[in-house]
């Protein structure tokens, strides 16, 4: 009986994977400018001007779209995000629009005053707006830190700011990035981060146009020593496995699903992919992307300030949906980014479901190189 439960449950998951439409994420890069001057990313030579960058106005019209009705998530990057002197306009006009979305961001926290200041004036108009997650970059302690980012006394502000930003969301995390240089270092993060009643999540380098990296950076896919930093963070070792492995699967999804996204990473294994079809890219200047990370010209979908978001999204390129599915932009890139694909890893059950039942048949563990 139970197990006819699951089977249904299992053959109606794979009905909803094979039918998602619905928009439910907007990710939107703020500004192209950075304040820093990081061991792993060009962008700071970028140089667009901040006349270059959407408006809130701007917003307020491509939000008009019936096709996003049904955004709950908005995840807000950089560049340096408060950079932009409108940032509290940029993300009250983002909240007016799209009031049921929970947003996200990562600031590098080098101006502590500045970062408290804008967030009280959003609390203040709009004490409703939830941050579902704050991240402050940090990479290890003061020495490894301000190295990593080019400027010096950044580890003390990037402190700083992530105790002035506990008093706007339960939720405040270090965001580390592995580099070749700091992969010692996370578990000291991690202890810091308890230290100051913080949490910590992890970041990680990746190839393309906007970082000055190659393919050794890629401390996860070349350093088989990280598996069990990965093993802990997942937190695979509370799965008690029983059994009837799809009981455990409902049971322990949530790491189930971290295990696999970081298995899959490490192996280089296509993973499914929802861009351009549950949420989309929106660059500084308007632009819509399928995504942050493969930014080339010939995925760009159209532009918010010269065409309204219905006939961008209708009238897409040729062949992308074909070429995310493939998964062919994955890798070298190092991984597309989590804040992507694992995106798409949370909607679907029925691709991990079968990856969690050949580990559990072959007696292999969850996360291995």
């Amino acid at each position: 009986m139970i197990q006819d439960k699951l089977k249904k449950i299992y053959y109606g998951r794979q009905i909803h994977d094979n039918d998602l439409k619905k928009i439910l994420c907007i990710r939107y890069t703020m500004t192209w400018r950075c304040n820093f001057k990081c061991a792993s990313c060009n962008i700071w030579n970028n140089e667009s001007l901040p006349h270059d960058d959407i408006n809130s106005k701007d917003i307020d019209k491509f939000a008009k779209s019936v096709l996003l009705k049904d955004i709950n998530e908005i995840i807000l990057s950089g560049g340096e995000p408060i950079l932009r002197d409108d940032f509290p306009d940029i993300i009250l006009s983002l909240h007016r629009n799209f009031s049921k979305a929970k947003f996200s961001i990562t600031l590098n926290g080098y101006n502590p005053e500045r970062a408290h200041n804008f967030f009280k004036r959003i609390k203040d108009e709009a004490p409703d707006l939830e941050w579902d997650l704050i991240g402050i970059s940090l990479n290890g302690p003061k020495e490894v830190h301000d190295k990593s980012r080019g400027v010096k006394g950044s580890f003390e502000n990037a402190v700083k700011t992530a105790e002035l930003l506990k008093e706007f969301s339960p939720c405040v995390h270090f965001s580390f990035t592995f580099l070749k240089e700091n992969v010692d270092y996370f578990d000291w993060v991690c202890d810091f981060a308890k230290q100051k009643g913080l949490g910590v999540h992890i970041c990680w380098t990746v190839m393309n146009d906007r970082f000055s990296t190659n393919e050794k950076d890629l401390v996860f896919q070349n350093n088989p020593d990280l598996v069990p930093v990965l093993e802990r963070y997942s937190d695979v070792d509370q799965i008690k496995e029983s059994g009837n492995i799809h009981k455990d699967y409902i049971t322990y999804k949530q790491i189930i699903k971290k295990a696999y996204l970081y298995d899959s990473i490490i192996n280089k294994r296509v993973m499914p992919c929802h861009a351009a079809k549950t949420f989309f890219h929106l660059a500084p200047n308007g632009d819509i992307f399928p995504c942050n990370f493969d930014l080339s010209e010939d995925r760009i979908m159209g532009n918010i300030k010269i065409s309204d978001f219905d006939t961008i999204w209708k009238n897409a390129p040729k062949g992308l949906d074909q070429d995310i599915k493939s998964g062919t932009c994955m890798y070298p890139n190092g991984v597309c980014g989590d804040s992507d694909i694992n995106r798409s890893i949370c909607q679907v059950d029925t691709p991990v479901l079968k990856w969690y039942i050949n580990k559990r048949k072959t007696n292999n563990r969850l996360i291995q190189k």
